[in-house]
Formats: C-alpha cells, structure tokens, sequence
C-alpha cells in the first residue's frame, strides 16, 4: 500500500479512469482568479501532477497534494517539482484537520481515495469546511471491486486470517450497500454540500497478462507488509489462483491469461454555497 514507485508504475486503471473524468468535468467548473486546489489522496503524485496538473487553467496559483502515507508523499516530493506544487503528509479523516491548513481552497479533487476512509461524514465534512464559499468539488471513488471479495474470501483460509483479520478496513464502505448513491447523496446533503451531480459509472478494465495482474494485486495490497517475506509470494499467487479460479463476481479469466473485471465507481460533483 505504501511502496510509492511501484503503485505508480501499476495504476494504469486508475489514470485511465482519472484522464476521462477530468476531460467530461475541468470545463464544468467556475474558475476565477487566483484559484488554490487540494488534490486529497494524491499517492506517489504522478496523477496529481501529469493529469491534474497540466488541466488545471492558469489562474491557479497552488495546488496541493495531500496523503496519508508518509512514503507517497515523499516520493511526490522528491520526483515532482513546480512552483505551484506542494505535497503535505495528512488524513482527510483527521478531526482537526482545518488546523493543518491556514487557508481554504476553491476546489478540492479526489480520485480513488475515498473509499478507504471509513469514516466518511468526517471525511466529507472536513472537504466541506476546507472549501471556500462557492468551492467546488469532483470526487471518484469505488462503490464495488472484485477486488473487495477477494480481500474478503483470502481472509476466510486458516493460512492468512491472523494477517487479514481487519478486513472490513480496507473493504469500500459502499461495497455491499444496495443504494450507494442515496447513501452518498443522503451524506452530502448532512455535511452541506449543493449536489450538481452525484451518479454510479461502471467500469471495465483488462490485464494483459498474468505478471501485469499480479503486479497490481502487489501494488495495492494492504495485507502484504505484516505478512513473513518467506511467505509473500505464497500469499500472492493465493490471490492470482483465486481470481482465476475463485468463481469471484464479475472478473472474467480469459484462456489467453488475460483477465477481465466490472466495477463500479461513485462521481460526485458538487459545491459549497456562496
């Protein structure tokens, strides 16, 4: 979860889906002058700055990045520099979190991070009050993954359960619900926010190969660390088998060991109130 190069060198998925979002909603939004823009969840900062970056108009004079893992943002720091840049170690959970920042932000973006907060009012609440009057939000973040009911299936084998006893942690908080958009929507109006858009999109995505798969798996895995390195690769190609043969919903192995899978995202798109 927290190896800042190779999540950055395996989220093709995640660029991919940030890339089309950014294109169907940058000229959606009321620019002015002297813009300043919070990226939460910003990771390694590739996306940050080769995606969000180079779209947002000149009129913005500082865009931060902010994560919780003090490896991405070093990473970010030490591989990405522009005078408009900043990267910040910080929770978008955190109850005082208002006291990090000593200013608001007119627009505040968010790609697939939120849905590993589970704390969500906190979450959006903090969104709410660092936006100024008039702000604006786009958030994107997972409903359900195949990825969730393979954390949750691994957890259940007597080899790995002592490792993967939290699961629910790392398990998107809309991932079982049967209306994840009237919760969101429900969530949105509790903290404030004037809801322009709030929708489910579903996703495709395909891995070339099995080394492509498995480098994804290892990627974003929150399990590996606490788990003996003699057995890491056990424990790796316990996930490969079980999405090849673990009859997993909507994941669809190919004979070509290409794998294909369906998810479902939350887009948000929303404002503060002048």
């Amino acid at each position: 979860m927290h190896k800042a190069t190779l999540y950055e060198t395996n989220n093709s998925m995640q660029q991919l889906d940030t890339a089309k979002l950014l294109s169907q909603y940058i000229d959606q939004f009321s620019w002015g002058p002297n813009e300043l823009v919070l990226d939460v969840g910003c990771g390694p900062g590739n996306v940050t700055v080769k995606l969000l970056l180079v779209n947002l108009p000149s009129s913005v004079i500082k865009l931060v990045g902010m994560d919780v893992s003090p490896n991405m943002i070093k990473h970010a720091t030490n591989n990405y520099t522009n005078p408009k840049l900043e990267f910040v170690v910080s929770n978008i959970a955190d109850q005082n979190l208002e006291t990090v920042f000593q200013t608001k932000f007119s627009k505040i973006f968010s790609f697939y991070c939120l849905h590993w907060v589970q704390d969500q009012r906190q979450a959006f609440s903090n969104m709410f009050n660092l936006l100024s009057p008039g702000g604006e939000v786009l958030l994107l973040l997972n409903a359900s993954n195949p990825i969730y009911e393979l954390y949750e299936k691994i957890s259940t084998r007597d080899k790995w359960a002592k490792y993967t006893q939290d699961v629910a942690r790392f398990v998107s908080p809309y991932h079982h619900s049967k209306h994840p958009i009237s919760e969101m929507n429900s969530l949105l109006h509790q903290v404030g926010f004037n809801i322009i858009q709030c929708y489910i999109n579903t996703s495709s995505f395909s891995y070339r190969n099995l080394s492509d798969l498995r480098q994804a798996l290892l990627s974003v895995n929150p399990f590996l660390e606490r788990i003996p390195d003699g057995l890491q690769d056990e424990f790796l190609d316990d996930l490969v088998d079980t999405v090849l043969n673990g009859n997993l919903r909507e994941v669809f192995p190919k004979e070509n060991n290409t794998v294909s899978f369906n998810y479902t995202q939350i887009i948000v798109f929303a404002a503060k109130k002048n």
